[in-house]
């Protein structure tokens, strides 16, 4: 995704299936639905916020991983309020698109419904930062 409008047109995509009462039926895919949502909102942040990544998306979660991972030893990056809540729920939908619906011997399943009510606020926590970066740069994030 290019740029900023397709990233904010993909958030506004998943809010709407996240808002949906029927999504509660959908547990695991909501868990997947709230990273992903959540990865777009970062994608279009760093593209319209960050200047050194100005402009630009990371090309897979391997670049994301290593940028937030720099941002979340650094208390004065703008990012590193999201790096750990971001991280957390990248986990939480790699459970819940892997091992479900049952784990295996090595691994733990999703723990329905906490898991997706942390998922849930992993997400708002994350969009709330998200959103707060582009108030203090005097915009509106493009999702709003």
């Amino acid at each position: 995704m290019p740029s900023s409008a397709e990233h904010a047109a993909r958030v506004r995509e998943g809010l709407a299936f996240l808002d949906d009462p029927a999504t509660q039926r959908h547990p695991y895919q909501a868990v997947i639905e709230c990273f992903y949502t959540t990865l777009h909102m970062l994608e279009a942040t760093v593209y319209d916020l960050t200047p050194k990544h100005r402009k630009r998306h990371f090309e897979n979660h391997g670049e994301r991983t290593r940028f937030l991972s720099a941002c979340r030893f650094a208390p004065g990056d703008p990012f590193f309020p999201v790096a750990a809540d971001y991280e957390a729920l990248r986990g939480l939908s790699e459970q819940a698109r892997y091992l479900a619906p049952a784990g295996t011997a090595t691994s733990q399943p999703l723990r329905l419904p906490a898991d997706f009510e942390q998922a849930k606020a992993l997400h708002t926590a994350v969009r709330r930062n998200l959103e707060a970066l582009y108030e203090n740069d005097k915009k509106k994030a493009p999702w709003v």
